[in-house]
């Protein structure tokens, strides 16, 4: 999954009902895990590749510890952050 995709897909999640919500997250987590994976992908981009790789750390606990552990949308943040820092090994 691309990052665009994945940021797309969070703000959709964000605009539907905390109730509706799959992830169980609520607007400041999903706002925080946005800018957290914004952050990331800049600082990977511009060869930063430590401190990007603590904030996608970051933005994995963040979902591990508070959203849904079925969340689909949890998943796929996990999954590309697993994925991103596997390519940066």
């Amino acid at each position: 999954m691309q990052i665009e995709n994945l940021l797309t897909s969070l703000q959709e999640e964000l605009q539907l009902a905390r109730e509706a919500r799959l992830s169980g997250a609520s607007d400041l987590s999903l706002q925080s895990v946005m800018g957290l994976l914004q952050r990331a992908d800049k600082l990977a981009s511009a060869g930063q590749s430590e401190k990007a790789r603590e904030l996608f750390d970051s933005a994995a606990r963040q979902v591990a510890d508070s959203w849904s552990f079925s969340s689909v949308l949890g998943i796929e943040v996990l999954e590309f952050v697993r994925a991103v820092e596997s390519r940066k090994s």
